[in-house]
């Protein structure tokens, strides 16, 4: 699942480069406003994701959810008002800058979920192996 939400993200962080730029050909302006639309799918599959690592305990998926949904909101409620006022349309580049930085935020921290997971199945794999004799 997490290979998908790279996908998402490159695509995102790419249109918002390009995007942030600014002064590209007319063409490569508006390809990088629909491709910006397809970072979109990143929120419901990461919150799937999340869902799928914590499964074994109904407890810590619940907080887990909940957490990540309010958080979204509140950031929602007001980032965009900050990022990407309306007296700066249409070159937004405070929240293009913005959003690229969010999508580099967004890369290292699904790194870091990797590799939190890999590190946990070795050790549920280590610790499920029987013990030989000495």
């Amino acid at each position: 699942m997490w290979a998908e939400n790279l996908l998402f993200q490159f695509a995102g962080l790419f249109s918002s480069i390009i995007l942030a730029i600014w002064v590209v050909p007319a063409g490569l302006k508006w390809f990088a406003f629909f491709l910006n639309r397809a970072s979109v799918p990143f929120g419901p599959l990461l919150l799937t994701w999340t869902n799928e690592i914590c499964g074994g305990d109904a407890e810590e998926r619940a907080i887990t959810l909940g957490v990540m949904n309010a958080m979204g909101y509140a950031f929602n409620a007001w980032m965009p008002i900050l990022t990407y006022p309306q007296t700066d349309a249409p070159r937004f580049s405070k929240g293009w800058i913005w959003s690229c930085v969010a999508f580099t935020l967004q890369f290292l921290l699904t790194y870091v979920v990797v590799w939190l997971l890999n590190r946990d199945a070795k050790k549920k794999v280590k610790e499920e192996l029987p013990e030989s004799p000495a």
